[in-house]
């Protein structure tokens, strides 16, 4: 369930089951602080964020301390959750992807040209024969 939460954040605000997801009574605490503390949308967004974390990385402790610290400071925030978990603080950047070199795909364009020049132009452009239509048997 909290895959989908994590694609969705926004619907944790709805969710029937809010109390349930939340593991224990200090996770149920920070949230009633962190819609104290934030915007109902930001709220959600920081504790799906956490729950993720602690569910694939197994930290629901560590996740808790964290989100309570940084509640009390004042200085929670969804990047640097995400960050002090996963040593990442956004997501890749299309900008930063590395491309591999294109030239393979080349040398595969020209091989399969090459190939096809290649082929006797009956076998690289065969035709069907025209079928001349059936006169009609019966009259209109």
């Amino acid at each position: 369930m909290i895959e989908a939460l994590h694609q969705k954040p926004r619907a944790f605000l709805y969710c029937t089951l809010q109390r349930e997801l939340l593991p224990n009574e200090l996770y149920r605490a920070l949230w009633d602080q962190m819609t104290h503390d934030f915007e109902l949308d930001k709220a959600a967004l920081l504790m799906v964020e956490a729950l993720y974390i602690a569910a694939t990385q197994d930290k629901e402790t560590a996740v808790a301390d964290y989100l309570e610290d940084h509640l009390t400071g004042g200085t929670l925030s969804l990047n640097g959750l995400r960050q002090h978990f996963n040593g990442s603080g956004e997501t890749a950047n299309p900008s930063t992807y590395h491309q591999h070199p294109l030239n393979d795909y080349d040398h595969l364009l020209n091989h399969a040209q090459r190939h096809q020049s290649l082929s006797s132009p009956e076998s690289a452009s065969q035709e069907s024969s025209l079928i001349p239509h059936a006169e009609s048997m019966g009259s209109p």
